[in-house]
């Protein structure tokens, strides 16, 4: 609930509403779930009170979705992303058609001013004693059956891959996990309602625009993935690497 509006409804109607119409706004099908959590929150018989809540943060829902409505996000077809045929370049992984995210780099950030505002460093010339370092590291524990891999790695890499354990199943992915970690957060420290709201928008405006410059910086440097990186090392240019 905005601060003008505080006073005129019921804030926890405003943030029920808000969240099942920006639900319903991003994923149609369930609508029916969503009207039924609704429904579960105000009752069948809301007060005024707390229509006039519901009326504001449906309001608001709308603004937040006409706002994000064209933000590059979600796109039909992903823009083609081709980089020449040379040692340390981007190739398409076996098995994987065409490189996925290509849109994000023209995609509206939340918070940020450009999804190259924060760009991490670019990686080091592959010719250099560094790139020689990092390859032969990924290249001993990011084996699939790596002997010097402590399991604990495994588990944190299959934790934050959303891969279930057993290797079936379905995993809880990364945003998910945040996202419980914040809720655990919000109801230890007992916050209140706008408290709440504020950490649960700081968290995932700062996955989205981290992920978002994550897989920017991808396309901008164009760097080669390690399954290539690693089987054609031998004509890297490195001496100090070798292939596998």
């Amino acid at each position: 609930v905005r601060l003008r509006d505080r006073g005129r409804g019921s804030p926890e109607a405003a943030a029920a509403q808000a969240a099942h119409d920006v639900l319903v706004g991003l994923n149609a099908p369930a609508t029916a779930v969503y009207d039924a959590a609704l429904e579960r929150q105000l009752g069948t018989t809301p007060s005024e009170y707390e229509r006039r809540g519901a009326a504001i943060g449906a309001r608001v829902a709308k603004e937040v979705l006409a706002w994000r409505q064209n933000d590059g996000w979600i796109v039909t077809g992903l823009p083609p992303y081709v980089q020449p045929p040379f040692p340390g370049l981007w190739q398409k992984t076996p098995g994987v058609v065409n490189a996925a995210f290509t849109h994000l780099q023209n995609a509206a950030p939340m918070a940020l001013v450009s999804p190259t505002q924060y760009l991490p460093p670019p990686p080091p010339l592959i010719t250099s004693e560094q790139y020689a370092t990092d390859l032969h590291e990924v290249r001993l524990l990011g084996k699939s059956d790596s002997a010097v891999r402590p399991p604990e790695q495994t588990t944190i890499a299959r934790l934050w891959a959303g891969v279930a354990t057993t290797g079936t199943g379905t995993a809880t992915p990364f945003p998910a996990i945040w996202n419980n970690v914040t809720r655990d957060v919000v109801l230890e420290r007992r916050l209140s309602l706008v408290e709440a709201a504020r950490v649960f928008v700081l968290v995932n405006v700062s996955i989205h625009d981290g992920l978002q410059t994550t897989q920017t910086s991808k396309f901008v440097y164009g760097l080669w993935r390690p399954v290539t990186a690693i089987r054609e090392a031998e004509s890297d240019g490195n001496p100090a690497t070798a292939g596998d």
